[in-house]
């Protein structure tokens, strides 16, 4: 009996076998690695499958609003006139915070809020999004969520509803 139980033993830790299973184990491990990583870059409706650029490291820079529409009316030159159309996203080192701002064609300073990416990056919240919907800081200003609908290196597109309006934004570099 002991013979029999020392050949099986020995049989299992054979070098070829030991490294045939890892070998298999490494194959499957680098499918689920590259499996998640596909599922991971998934996160936008329209935008790279992949990227090693964080979702945060994608926002960061200096866009041109291209196209923004209310309730899908164009009203590019209603934000042109309130605001701009130079949005420049960063992050500001002495409070530790992600921060938008908009200059208008002259490079002078019009609107600024806080923004932070949730719901695994789906989501721009923006500190001051009604005022920058509505104009309006009143009667109170809100937080607003934007969803990310395209994140590339130098491309934005977003939309939320606010008041029953949907705004669609679209930013590129």
């Amino acid at each position: 009996m002991e013979t029999v139980v020392g050949k099986v033993a020995t049989e299992k830790l054979q070098p070829e076998s030991v490294s045939s299973n890892l070998y298999n184990m490494k194959k499957a491990f680098l499918f689920l690695l590259i499996l998640t990583g596909i599922i991971e870059g998934c996160k936008y409706d329209d935008g790279p499958v992949f990227s090693l650029i964080s979702a945060r490291h994608r926002v960061y820079g200096r866009y041109i609003l291209e196209k923004f529409t209310i309730n899908g009316i164009d009203s590019l030159q209603q934000m042109q006139n309130r605001y701009g159309l130079n949005f420049y996203f960063y992050y500001e080192d002495t409070n530790e915070v992600d921060d938008m701002e908009i200059f208008d064609s002259g490079g002078n300073f019009k609107f600024i809020t806080r923004y932070s990416l949730t719901n695994h990056n789906k989501i721009i919240r923006m500190n001051y999004g009604s005022v920058l919907l509505t104009g309006s800081w009143v009667p109170n200003y809100q937080a607003t969520g934007m969803t990310i609908l395209k994140l590339t290196h130098d491309e934005i597109h977003m939309k939320t509803t606010f008041n029953d309006k949907e705004y669609l934004f679209e930013l590129k570099e």
